[in-house]
């Protein structure tokens, strides 16, 4: 276990850590446009203030991270036109945030 992930408690259901933090921190984040306005601050300040620390560049490294995710959702044989919609929006996007850097 990482120092990082040293005394975390949650559901046994649930992963406490499972990897970096950047993995947490781009699915909290991906619905990128579609969150409410000052949310993503919201959300840094919380962290920071928190104890949490975010690299350089963090935005568009979490949004890379994430992009694993995003391709499970595209696979599978049963019809999801909402779930490749959303899914198609975030890709999208992050394509969009990772081209700036």
């Amino acid at each position: 276990m990482s120092r990082a992930c040293a005394g975390t408690r949650s559901p046994a259901w649930e992963f406490a850590c499972a990897g970096p933090t950047l993995i947490d921190v781009g699915l909290f984040l991906r619905a990128g446009r579609a969150l409410p306005d000052g949310f993503r601050e919201a959300f840094v300040d919380g962290y920071q203030n928190a104890g949490g620390k975010l690299p350089r560049r963090w935005l568009p490294l979490s949004r890379l991270v994430d992009l694993v995710s995003q391709r499970h959702f595209l696979d599978g044989s049963q019809e999801r036109p909402r779930v490749w919609a959303e899914t198609t929006r975030v890709v999208q996007e992050s394509i969009e945030i990772l081209r700036r850097i």
